[in-house]
């Protein structure tokens, strides 16, 4: 427990430390597919388990990341983190296994990203209002219980 405390805490201090402007220019929503790649490129180098990664993710979010953006970075962080291959898989695999799985595994952050991006433009898109319709409206109910629940048609 005292670990996943100082992950969430460091993140928050990271969140403090870095300008929102400079996570808005490279991760924000307009910084197109060069964000995306600045955020596989990211996620590959971070360092650390879940409590890190999606904190990092989380605290780009807050600070101006774009959706698409955000899962590039946390899909590619799920999926090769070079820490991970160098210190984990390639001592208990063979070498030529784990590079081919890196490989093989490349395309699906910008793959998640390119699905964000349609599904933003799908509910932003020409004829819907401004701020679009939620994928998911978020309902808190008496008891303090949290259920999400779909959008009607």
């Amino acid at each position: 427990m005292p670990r996943v405390a100082l992950g969430v805490i460091g993140s928050g201090y990271i969140a403090a430390v870095i300008p929102q402007e400079i996570i808005t220019g490279w991760l924000g929503p307009n910084s197109g597919w060069f964000g995306v790649l600045t955020a596989v490129i990211a996620g590959a180098a971070t360092p650390g388990g879940p409590v890190v990664g999606f904190s990092l993710g989380a605290v780009a979010l807050k600070t101006g990341g774009g959706a698409p953006q955000v899962i590039a970075y946390v899909v590619a962080w799920a999926l090769f983190a070079f820490q991970r291959l160098l210190l984990w898989e390639i001592p208990f695999m063979p070498a030529r296994f784990v590079w081919f799985r890196a490989a093989v595994s490349l395309p699906f952050p910008f793959l998640a990203a390119a699905i964000a991006m349609a599904i933003g433009r799908r509910e932003t898109g020409p004829g819907r209002p401004a701020g679009g319709r939620p994928l998911c409206y978020n309902i808190t109910f008496p008891d303090g219980l949290f259920r999400p629940s779909l959008p009607r048609p």
